[in-house]
């Protein structure tokens, strides 16, 4: 479905001028943000529920950058990069408050 709304959204670039050769990249461009999106709103949403904005705003902010530039495990569908993406978000955001009780002098 993804896949389908990016073809149909880089086609309508194509109709308001963008180059006709270059639609495979404006599709491939396309899925990669709607993904991102996708996740990053259902973690906020999600953040809001559970009432650690703050602590899904950190997480994304340290996330998001280590997960564009180092690249590493990539699901077989976007789909599953969502789940697994949102789960590491909210048991990063609900350890919060137990990392917070392990004594400096551990850490």
């Amino acid at each position: 479905m993804l896949h389908k709304l990016s073809l149909y959204l880089s086609q309508k670039l194509v109709d308001l001028g963008a180059e006709k050769s270059k639609l495979a990249v404006y599709a491939y461009g396309m899925e990669c943000l709607l993904s991102t999106a996708i996740i990053l709103i259902i973690q906020f949403v999600a953040g809001a529920l559970l009432g650690r904005v703050f602590e899904v705003l950190v997480f994304t902010l340290f996330w998001l950058p280590l997960r564009i530039m180092t690249g590493g495990f990539h699901a077989n569908t976007h789909l599953w990069c969502t789940v697994i993406s949102v789960g590491l978000c909210i048991v990063s955001a609900v350890i919060t408050d137990y990392v917070l009780m392990i004594p400096n002098w551990v850490v």
